[in-house]
């Protein structure tokens, strides 16, 4: 499957698309090609929407379009993770209980997916008792989310951004192997993975058997940008055969952030990329 991340409505309908937005936009989805979407709450103020109404809406709508969801992006619970303040309360825990909710909406999916956003330590001199007590925090959070997550059938994997408190792939490695949890995965995210000056080749091996999905999206490596796959310096050809050999066999999510205007354009190029790199015999 080929799929659109959340992007295409953050582009479309700007971050606070509801899920109205999402399902009025899922026909169009399916005629640029896409058979796959990620179901997404942005912001937590609409949680209770979705819980309401919002997810049968749009799961209704994802039927009507012949869409599969991919995994279910909880964007809304990275305000649990954004600074110290919110890092040690219990935001985000209540909440999960909620996205948990609307999963069940989506039995297609057994994917959870939570993004850990750029950390703000606020104003002063950080010191290593600090960073070692955030370090504590964010794994007991994230421990209390993947207990919950496993506990309803489902899998939690985590999308880092760049500047995340926990310090990129190798942190979540270590976070996940503290907590003796193996099953807890990765969302590669090529664009925030290179503007972090990762080795991208090696994250289909550090997490193989445990990336649970992907956004495919490109950039040079200097801003957290994310273009069109193809329209930066990613070599995505490579990154398909070695996510193919490391076991990934999800859905191929393209991800582009662009202006309203050029949405139809911008993802009916991506998926034109990606369906012919992963139809090549070599990969």
């Amino acid at each position: 499957m080929i799929g659109v991340s959340p992007a295409y409505f953050i582009s479309s309908r700007t971050k606070r698309f509801t899920a109205r937005d999402m399902a009025e936009g899922l026909g169009a989805v399916a005629e640029l090609g896409y058979t796959a979407f990620e179901p997404e709450v942005f912001y937590t103020e609409f949680l209770d929407d979705w819980v309401q109404q919002g997810a049968a809406q749009v799961a209704k709508a994802a039927r009507d379009a012949g869409l599969t969801p991919s995994m279910f992006v909880a964007h809304c619970l990275q305000e649990a993770f954004c600074d110290p303040r919110t890092l040690e309360s219990d935001l985000g825990l209540d909440e999960m209980d909620k996205v948990l909710d609307i999963c069940g909406h989506f039995p297609e999916t057994d994917v959870v997916c939570v993004a850990l956003m750029t950390f703000d330590p606020g104003s002063g001199m950080v010191t290593g008792q600090d960073y070692t007590r955030w370090q504590g925090w964010v794994m007991e959070k994230l421990g209390i989310m993947h207990e919950k997550v496993v506990a309803s059938g489902r899998k939690l994997c985590v999308e880092i951004l760049p500047g995340a408190v926990i310090g990129g792939i190798d942190g979540l490695l270590r976070i996940r192997e503290q907590l003796g949890a193996p099953d807890l995965g990765l969302n590669f995210d090529t664009g925030h993975a290179h503007a972090c000056k990762e080795n991208l080749e090696l994250i289909p091996a550090k997490f193989a058997g445990t990336i649970y999905g992907v956004h495919l999206c490109d950039n040079f490596g200097r801003e957290n940008m994310s273009l069109a796959p193809g329209k930066g310096d990613v070599d995505f050809a490579s990154l398909i055969s070695s996510l193919k050999h490391n076991g990934f066999t999800g859905s191929w999510d393209v991800e582009i952030i662009c202006a309203p205007e050029l949405v139809g354009q911008e993802y009916a190029a991506g998926f034109e990329y990606i369906s012919g790199l992963l139809t090549d015999s070599a990969l």
